[in-house]
Formats: C-alpha cells, sequence, structure tokens
C-alpha cells in the first residue's frame, strides 16, 4: 500500500483517503507497527475496527471468519 501512495505522490497525484478490510496496528505480537504511519497522514477508513477482537485477529494476519489456515 505504501509503495502504491508513493507512486502516486510522486506523480503529483492527492491521495484522499485509504480504504481496507483491515489495517494491521501495534500491539504485543507487532510493537512497531508498520501501518501507523497511514493513519498520521490520511483518512483510513477499514472494515475492522481498531482495538476489537477482529483487529488482534489482523494483527495476526489471519481473521478466522476465513476458516482453518491451510499453510
Amino acid at each position: 500500500m505504501r509503495a502504491a501512495i508513493e507512486l502516486v505522490e510522486r506523480q503529483q497525484g492527492q491521495v484522499a483517503a485509504v480504504v481496507a478490510l483491515c489495517c494491521e496496528e501495534g500491539g504485543p505480537e507487532r510493537p512497531k507497527p508498520n501501518t501507523a504511519w497511514l493513519r498520521e497522514r490520511y483518512r483510513v477508513a477499514t472494515l475492522v475496527a481498531p482495538g476489537t477482537p477482529e483487529q488482534a485477529e489482523c494483527n495476526r494476519q489471519w481473521l478466522e471468519a476465513w476458516g482453518e489456515r491451510t499453510a
């Protein structure tokens, strides 16, 4: 996502907002959030709300609703 945003901005484009199913956040599993820069600079809308059990699953990079992991 960051690379896409940088490409748009290098071409003089403007990112109005970012929409995603979920964005990983910092926490015990990920002390250095890799999306903090995103929320600091842009309007971000996600289906999974920060602070929810689903957000913790997103931080682990797997939502239980997707079913059992096969890999």
